[in-house]
């Protein structure tokens, strides 16, 4: 089963050709077509639905309502796997927040995120004229202050696929580099349909577990920091 979830409507002008992959392949078999119950998630008590277009940012609650709703379906399904390709761009919080609920909170075994940075389409000049930034020496700020609008927005996005903790639980790009923009996600769409789950991915989901949290006081904090 595979299903598409953008981020936003704007980045539906780039998911078409990914679309047109899924479409065929959903006509020849290839994939199938889960239906899931969330009744806030649709006036119906039962949908059937190949993409959904929810922002991780504007609507958390629903977001992870849907990702129960296809959890409910998976954990029926076992020996089916479920893809979920997540194309979002700017912070592209999408992938890895569904990423997080999945494998920590509900702790699903055969549901994979494949995330995508959609490239974004605004323009703008650097902040500053600060020469090249491919110099090792230049710090984080430095870099930040030399790029554009559009190129902080790109890299935003494809730094959350690539270089979020655990990263290994999120399939985030091939051979040809990293789920980016339109093509990114034909690509993503193209191992939906006929990639192999790699059999280290499934371990990992499978045995993955939370790492401990606590609370301080501030003063209890600096108390910490002098002591170290």
């Amino acid at each position: 089963m595979v299903l598409t979830i953008a981020g936003s409507p704007t980045d539906h002008p780039q998911m078409g050709k990914g679309w047109q992959v899924l479409a065929q392949a959903l006509a020849g078999g290839t994939i199938g077509r889960m239906q899931i119950t969330y009744q806030e998630f649709d006036e119906r008590d039962a949908i059937e639905a190949d993409d959904f277009t929810i922002s991780a940012h504007r609507n958390t609650e629903t977001l992870l309502g849907a990702l129960s709703a296809i959890f409910g379906w998976a954990k029926l399904h076992p020996d089916t796997d479920v893809v979920l390709v997540a194309a979002a761009g700017w912070a592209a919080v999408l992938p890895g927040l569904m990423a997080a609920y999945l494998y920590y909170k509900l702790k699903a075994t055969n549901i994979f995120v494949v995330g995508v940075a959609m490239e974004s389409k605004s323009d703008g000049l650097p902040v500053s004229d600060s020469g090249p930034i491919l110099d090792g020496r230049l710090g984080a700020l430095h870099i930040y202050r030399a790029l554009s609008t559009k190129q902080r927005r790109d890299l935003a996005a494809l730094l959350s696929i690539s270089e979020l903790p655990g990263a290994q639980m999120l399939l985030s790009g091939d051979d040809c580099g990293p789920y980016f923009g339109a093509k990114g996600f034909e690509r993503a769409c193209q191992f939906a349909v006929t990639g192999e789950i790699p059999e280290s991915l499934r371990k990992e989901i499978q045995t993955i577990k939370g790492k401990p949290f606590g609370f301080r006081k501030w003063q209890q904090a600096i108390a910490a920091l002098d002591a170290a």
